[in-house]
């Protein structure tokens, strides 16, 4: 093995890839949305309300990272240049920065804005299948960093989400990616699941989640049946 991709390194060129400007400004643009979509708050440890937000990370940092990322999967893919095609593989690894719960309600946020659908907390919280406390909290803490901002309604009328307009693009993108790995999921289980060797290791639950009442998943056969919610606010 160690033979074989020594061999496979051999044959790359030794000059890194160009990256156009249009993807340089794009890279930075995506940064900085992902730095701030898993930046903290500052919530009562009893209560679990929003007292305030920090400043947002800042996304010096992110974007040198993702931009040596991007050079070495052109460089691998024999690229004289990035493509939209490479920076649209360093998107994924970034979102995977950003906490479950808020990735979730953001691109249910972004398909419920594609049909012109008012985004309350609780259809937000339908269509994730998150309880609605859970669900508030993240949009709370989306609106607190500058990414979401809410239309209060008053008493007994519901408050009404949306996504900031410099934001847009960057959601689009999310959408865009998670869309690509839900169809990948997909085809991947119908090809395992064919084989007889294939071992399912993780289970979906019908049963709600026992901590917040959203649905569950058991990540390890035989053990608590949780949401990503809770299995989320339990690492942090």
């Amino acid at each position: 093995m160690a033979a074989a991709i020594h061999g496979f390194m051999a044959t790359l060129p030794t000059v890194p890839p160009a990256v156009p400007e249009h993807i340089r400004a794009r890279l930075a643009e995506f940064a900085d949305f992902v730095t701030r979509c898993r930046s903290g708050v500052v919530r009562d440890g009893y209560r679990r309300e929003l007292e305030y937000a920090p400043e947002p990370e800042m996304p010096a940092r992110l974007v040198k990272q993702l931009f040596e990322l991007l050079r070495g999967v052109a460089l691998v893919l024999v690229h004289e240049e990035a493509t939209d095609e490479d920076l649209n593989r360093i998107m994924r690894v970034g979102l995977d920065c950003v906490p479950a719960v808020r990735r979730v309600v953001l691109r249910a946020i972004a398909e419920m804005a594609n049909v012109d659908e008012a985004m309350t907390t609780t259809k937000v919280a339908q269509g994730v299948q998150y309880s609605t406390a859970t669900v508030r909290r993240a949009l709370e803490d989306l609106q607190a960093l500058g990414l979401l901002a809410v239309t209060k309604g008053g008493q007994g009328v519901a408050d009404q989400w949306h996504i900031r307009d410099e934001w847009q693009r960057a959601l689009d993108t999310l959408e865009k990616v998670e869309k690509a790995l839900t169809a990948r999921a997909q085809t991947t289980f119908s090809e395992t699941s064919e084989s007889p060797s294939h071992t399912q290791t993780s289970t979906a639950v019908d049963n709600p989640c026992p901590r917040c009442g959203g649905r569950a998943w058991r990540d390890i056969p035989g053990g608590d049946a949780i949401c990503l919610a809770c299995a989320d606010e339990g690492r942090s």
